[in-house]
C-alpha cells in the first residue's frame, strides 16, 4: 500500500550488521526529511544488531525495525517491499551510507515526478580507505537517452546492483515484482531486469546517491565456478529473452560480446585457483558459453579479444590455464 504522505521508503537488509549499521543510520538521520521511512529488516542476526537498531528506532520515528528468521538478503528485501508505504523505493545495504544532502535532492526530484527508472552515480569506499567516484559516461548531469540506457542495462555491468536506483512502488506492486528466493548471487540484477522491462521512461543522474563499501571478499568472489556459471546463464537468458521480444539484433550482439567478456573474466579469476584447469574446462563446456559461441563470429570480435575467442571456441583448456594464469598475476 502506498501512503501519499511518505514519498520515499528506504529498505535496508541487515545480517550481523552491528559494526556498520550505526554509520548507515546516522547518515540517514542527518537528512532531516520527514516524508521518508526507513525499514531495517533484521535477517535473523546472531550479533547485537537488534539492540543497536532498536536504539535508533527510539531516537528517530522514521526508522522501523522488522525481524525475520534468517532467510537471505532477497527475502529481507522482499519483506521490506511488503511493508513499504512510500511512493518510491530505495535500497541500501547495512554497510553503506549516504551523503548529508542526498534526500534533499531526491525528494526534489520526486516532487517533480521521477521517470519510471532512475539510476544515480555512486562512490566506492575501498578497504584501504581510497574513495572513487563512479560516474556515467554522459555529457550533461542527466541523460534520458533510451538507447544508451538500454545498452548499459543489457550490455554492461552498470546496473548490476539494486542499490543506486529509485523505483516506483506502483510499478513494483502492479506486476508483483520481488527478488528471487534461493539465489545467493546475481539476485540484484534479476530484480532490476524485471523492473526495467516494465518501465517506459528512464534517466541517468551524475550525482552520487550513496557510498558503497567494497569488501575484499564479496559473495561473488567467494562463489564456486558452477554457481557463477549458473547465474551468468540466468542473467544472459533474461536479457536475451527481452531483446528478442523487442527484436533488437544490434543490442543483442552487443550483449553477446559483453557476456563473452564476462566469461573470459571468469577464466582469469579462477586461473589463480588450485583447480584452474578444471574451472576453465567447466566454463568452456557450460551452457552459457555454448550459447554465446554459437552466435559469435571471429570477424566481429574486438581484435584484442580474438585470441581469447579462439581459446574458448576450440576449448584449449591447458593453454588457457597458462594464459589466464599469467593474466591473473599481471
Amino acid at each position: 500500500m502506498v501512503n501519499n504522505k511518505i514519498n520515499l521508503s528506504v529498505i535496508i537488509p541487515a545480517y550481523n550488521a552491528e559494526r556498520y549499521i550505526p554509520e548507515c543510520l546516522d547518515s540517514i538521520i542527518k537528512n532531516g526529511c520527514d516524508d521518508i521511512e526507513v525499514l531495517v529488516i533484521d535477517d535473523g542476526s546472531t550479533d547485537n544488531s537488534k539492540d543497536v537498531i532498536k536504539e535508533y528506532v527510539r531516537k528517530d520515528n522514521r526508522i522501523q525495525y522488522i525481524y525475520q528468521n534468517n532467510s537471505g538478503v532477497s527475502a529481507a528485501r522482499n519483506m521490506g517491499l511488503d511493508n513499504a508505504k512510500g511512493r518510491y523505493i530505495m535500497f541500501l545495504d547495512a554497510d553503506d551510507f549516504v551523503d548529508n544532502k542526498v534526500f534533499d535532492e531526491l525528494l526534489e526530484d520526486i516532487l517533480e515526478e521521477m521517470p519510471d527508472f532512475t539510476a544515480y552515480s555512486k562512490k566506492i569506499l575501498y578497504p584501504n580507505g581510497r574513495i572513487k567516484d563512479i560516474f556515467f559516461d554522459i555529457k550533461e548531469d542527466r541523460c534520458s537517452d533510451k538507447r544508451f540506457i538500454y545498452e548499459l542495462m543489457y550490455a554492461s555491468s552498470s546496473f548490476n546492483e539494486c542499490w543506486g536506483k529509485i523505483y516506483k512502488k506502483e510499478i513494483i506492486d502492479k506486476y508483483g515484482l520481488r527478488f528471487p528466493a534461493g539465489i545467493k548471487i546475481g539476485e540484484d540484477l534479476l530484480f532490476v531486469y524485471s523492473y526495467f522491462e516494465k518501465c517506459n521512461s528512464f534517466e541517468l543522474v551524475n550525482s552520487c546517491l550513496l557510498m558503497y563499501r567494497q569488501h575484499e571478499e564479496s559473495a561473488m568472489r567467494k562463489s564456486l565456478t558452477d554457481d557463477r556459471l549458473k547465474i551468468t546463464d540466468m542473467l544472459y537468458n533474461c536479457g536475451q529473452d527481452y531483446l528478442n521480444k523487442i527484436n533488437d539484433s544490434d543490442l543483442s550482439y552487443k550483449a553477446d560480446i559483453y557476456y563473452f567478456r564476462v566469461l573470459t573474466n571468469l577464466c582469469r579469476e579462477f586461473a589463480s585457483s588450485n583447480s584452474r584447469n578444471e574451472s576453465i574446462r567447466r566454463i568452456y563446456t557450460s551452457e552459457v558459453s555454448n550459447k554465446i559461441m554459437k552466435k559469435l563470429k571471429l570477424k566481429i570480435i574486438p581484435t584484442y579479444k580474438m585470441h581469447e575467442y579462439l581459446l574458448m571456441k576450440y576449448k584449449m583448456v591447458s593453454l588457457s590455464a597458462f594464459y589466464y594464469g599469467l593474466k591473473a598475476r599481471a
